[in-house]
């Protein structure tokens, strides 16, 4: 993650709102071929998450970003194919 967006917000002054999107498949999850087809149908899940306020400074900022992300979607669906892509990428 780049400190694009705490820049910004940190010199427009805006808050940052924040989206949580998962999904039911792991398609185009981490390691997913682009010439492989997903199973359909696909259900998405968008949600509010955390607003954060104007940062004072952007790289620890985008640190705070990070952690919150991660928080956010450890044990997500998502996560459970990458983290079992890794296991078996392991074993190779």
């Amino acid at each position: 993650m780049t400190a694009s967006v705490g820049i910004v917000a940190k010199h427009t002054g805006v808050p940052v709102q924040t989206l949580i999107i998962e999904q039911d498949s792991p398609f185009l999850s981490k390691g997913w071929s682009l010439f492989k087809p997903p199973s359909l149908p696909i259900a998405y899940t968008i949600r509010l998450g955390r607003r954060f306020e104007p940062p004072a400074d952007a790289r620890a900022f985008t640190l705070e970003l990070e952690q919150y992300f991660h928080a956010e979607l450890t044990g997500s669906v998502q996560s459970r194919w990458i983290q079992e892509r890794q296991r078996l990428q392991a074993t190779d």
